[in-house]
């Protein structure tokens, strides 16, 4: 009798099916319908090996979903003129399954063994995919090459890995209205109401509420404002609280950032670390060494990553050392990877694919950006978001950007110079008036929130240690 069951090649000798489960878990739902309730989440009817027990498993969970009884009498009317069910016996067949269940607690472990076969026959049709990508040379794989169809591979292995649950389609409201009072639940107990990630710096997790899983954060600015410091600082936070966060670095290399974590914990300038060092100094370098040997914080410095390489990475990483938070310096430093007809388009799909990559890695992606060198041609240095460089797409992607600001850079380098036709008396007035301004801002810096797609617009003054380059509390640290 042909039952229509899934077709695999002649070399897979014996394809993973378990029926007798599949009758177990059917049988369950039939008897009681509550057993679908341990099953629902996890199982779903392509998992089954037999597609007429697929058909029967989802027209029982429609019926239960919409409140009804599933049972053989409730469930014939459905397939009343299916030939495949009535192949098998019809009516009989389906009531033949309700009476031959044993116990209804075993559902669950038979649903496992369902899920499990039909996660080895994906194996199995990845692996015999892999062989024929592998074998063979098309026109269609001479763009990627061998490293495209491993990277491919390692992608729908990493979905297979997931056990199915990422992207699964859509939920009902009800399920995200859960979570969402669940996390207010949470802030109620976590200190200062952070449920996210921790910057470490206390006025910004307040606005912020800390950094939430999904989310795509942008940190943009002009050189010298500290984008790579502040980045630096929120990931060594999140190392410090026991995470595991990824930092990848398109602009410096890894020893340079692991300098400026040495200076963070030391006190001692990276350029003064290569003078001549008192026994006091190199005590506080090896402590910040074995410190920091402890750290749960990664970086790859690898050039020239395309958006495609980076998912790639982070989804190993998780799978391999698990995964808090992805760092990127910096975004504009990242390559497409397709064909895009302008840097623009290029910036859309890499801001586009930073999204993603949050979202189904489930962690907040930190990605540092440059803005356009129109700050500099006007008055007032403080950056907006049409500052930033090819601003369209990463404006409307990113949950949150913020721009840290350092007037004292701006100011320093603004000391009035005496003009020909200046008496002394007036420059002088000037000159004070420069002095004062400095005294204000200096070891200081700003962090205006710009974006935030949970709260509105606002700023938090911070301290900034030029020597360190280090972001504080204010006074708090200094």
């Amino acid at each position: 009798m042909n039952r229509n069951v899934v077709q695999f090649p002649a070399q897979v000798r014996e394809v993973p099916h378990n029926i007798e489960a599949e009758h177990g878990v059917l049988g369950a739902i039939l008897a009681s319908n509550r057993a679908y309730e341990r099953v629902g989440a996890f199982l779903r009817p392509e998992h089954f090996y037999d597609p007429v027990h697929g058909r029967i498993f989802e027209a029982a969970a429609s019926v239960i979903d919409r409140g009804g009884v599933a049972d053989p009498v409730t469930l014939l009317g459905q397939f009343r003129d299916d030939p495949a069910l009535a192949a098998v016996g019809g009516a009989g067949y389906l009531a033949d399954l309700a009476a031959s269940v044993v116990s209804v607690r075993n559902v669950e472990h038979y649903g496992r063994i369902v899920r499990d076969c039909a996660l080895r026959r994906e194996l199995i049709e990845a692996g015999l995919d892999l062989i024929a990508r592998a074998s063979s040379v098309s026109p269609d794989d001479a763009g990627a090459g061998a490293r495209g169809v491993v990277e491919e591979t390692e992608c729908r292995l990493f979905g297979l890995a997931e056990d199915g649950t990422a992207g699964a389609g859509p939920r009902r409201l009800a399920e995200f209205v859960d979570a969402h009072v669940k996390n207010v639940y949470a802030a109620q107990d976590a200190p200062g109401g952070i449920v996210g990630l921790r910057t470490g710096l206390v006025d910004l997790d307040r606005e912020l509420r800390g950094l939430k899983p999904g989310a795509l954060v942008i940190i943009a600015g002009r050189p010298s404002m500290g984008k790579t410091a502040l980045a630096l600082n929120i990931a060594h936070q999140v190392s410090k609280d026991g995470g595991t966060p990824l930092f990848v670095s398109e602009e410096m290399p890894g020893e340079d950032l692991a300098a400026r974590l040495v200076a963070d914990l030391t006190g001692i300038p990276v350029q003064d670390q290569f003078s001549r060092l008192d026994p006091g100094q190199f005590r506080r370098i090896e402590d910040a060494r074995h410190q920091l040997s402890e750290s749960g914080l990664w970086i790859d410095d690898t050039p020239s990553l395309t958006i495609a390489r980076l998912r790639t990475v982070a989804r190993r990483h998780k799978r391999q050392h698990g995964l808090s938070a992805v760092f990127v310096d910096y975004l504009q430093l990242l390559h497409g990877g397709g064909r895009a007809e302008n840097r623009v388009q290029e910036i859309s799909a890499i801001s586009r694919g930073l999204k993603e990559i949050a979202k189904e890695l489930h962690v907040p992606v930190i990605a540092l950006s440059q803005l356009s060198r129109a700050v500099e041609n006007r008055e007032d240095k403080r950056p907006m978001l049409s500052d930033l460089r090819e601003s369209g797409s990463i404006e409307q992607d990113a949950d949150i950007v913020v721009f840290p600001y350092r007037a004292e850079y701006y100011v320093s380098r603004a000391e009035p110079v005496r003009g020909a036709n200046q008496d002394e008396e007036t420059y002088r007035q000037r000159h004070q008036e420069w002095l004062n301004l400095l005294e204000e801002v200096s070891g200081t810096a700003e962090i205006i929130i710009a974006k935030f797609r949970q709260g509105g617009a606002t700023s938090v003054k911070v301290a900034f240690d030029g020597a360190r380059t280090k972001f504080s509390d204010l006074y708090r640290d200094r």
